[in-house]
């Protein structure tokens, strides 16, 4: 089975400026955006192929009996035939959510769970090249499909914001004052997850919001993996940037000011989780992998930021893995 996997979210400063870059703004203009509350868990999507087979996915790879990810594998496995009845004819149909509770991460309201959920937040069908023929981010359309399964859930709207626009092609400070109602909404979302408080009674924090375009010609995935973006509480960003939505990328003053910013605990331990099947562990073995995924998310996530230092990439990654290591070895 192929590996299809969720779209990699960026920062909104980041959507920002890969638009500039390829110079589409000015002809994207104006897009209207929804929010979904962000859990603090680990990504999963459930493949279901024409003829009924069943895979699952971390964000990284397809899982199996011996590569699961903090049990994911094994619980799709015991829903299996739910999860069958749903195959399309038209393609494989990937219902992408958060494996999400007890033991996995913590500091948040959906870690204080008794058991484990699947919170789902999209789907999609695609042919045998991954084309898409269908991409879903409803929550009715989302629930219609799932509903029944046990301990699956559907991330509903976040009503904070019914739904704001923004003009991707307008100066920073023109659009500052949406991003700062924007900015007011992850503060209240850090204070207490609304979904997790009405949904399962407790209160506590949420980690941030998840954006999604939903202007019209603007709803399938290729607009979604081009404009949709995250914006994470203080205690979850791995950037230490002041805001959680920001028009233009931070400003670092040398190298060991770009590693403060980049090399933040919540990178880290995010880091630690994906070398470690979805736990919170660490073993001196696991260094190597580690590192890599260090290397990796920093080259991969902070471009704007790495354009902005006036510095080599190969000087602070390499920086920002002396600093990731030391972390790590202290841990083992």
């Amino acid at each position: 089975m192929r590996h299809i996997p969720w779209t990699s979210i960026e920062n909104f400063h980041n959507v920002r400026r890969n638009m500039r870059l390829v110079d589409v703004a000015d002809k994207i203009g104006v897009i209207t955006y929804r929010a979904k509350v962000k859990l603090h868990g680990t990504n999963g999507g459930i493949a279901i192929t024409t003829d009924g087979d069943v895979h699952g996915f971390s964000r990284n790879a397809v899982l199996a009996q011996k590569s699961d990810n903090a049990g994911f594998y094994a619980w799709v496995q015991t829903q299996r035939d739910a999860w069958s009845a749903l195959r399309r004819q038209d393609g494989t149909l990937v219902i992408y959510g958060e494996w999400c509770g007890r033991g996995i991460q913590k500091g948040t309201a959906v870690n204080s769970l008794d058991r484990r959920i699947f919170a789902v937040f999209a789907a999609r069908v695609v042919d045998d090249m991954n084309n898409d023929i269908e991409f879903i981010i409803e929550p009715a359309a989302l629930t219609a499909l799932v509903s029944g399964i046990q301990d699956v859930h559907v991330i509903p709207w976040y009503e904070g914001v019914r739904s704001i626009d923004i003009d991707m092609s307008a100066p920073g400070d023109v659009i500052e004052p949406a991003l700062d109602v924007l900015n007011e909404h992850v503060l209240q979302v850090e204070a207490c997850d609304p979904w997790i408080s009405a949904t399962f009674g407790i209160d506590g924090v949420g980690e941030g919001l998840v954006f999604y375009p939903t202007s019209e010609n603007h709803t399938d995935h290729e607009h979604f993996s081009r404009l949709g973006f995250k914006a994470k509480g203080e205690k979850h960003r791995v950037l230490a940037q002041k805001k959680a939505v920001q028009a233009n990328p931070p400003n670092v003053s040398g190298i060991a000011s770009f590693v403060d910013l980049v090399i933040t605990t919540a990178r880290l331990e995010q880091g630690a989780c994906e070398v470690a099947g979805g736990e919170l562990t660490f073993d001196i073995k696991s260094m190597g992998n580690f590192l890599r995924w260090i290397a990796g998310d920093v080259t991969k996530e902070t471009n704007a930021e790495i354009e902005a230092s006036g510095f080599t990439s190969k000087t602070l990654v390499q920086a920002c893995c002396s600093r990731a290591r030391d972390w790590y070895i202290a841990r083992c």
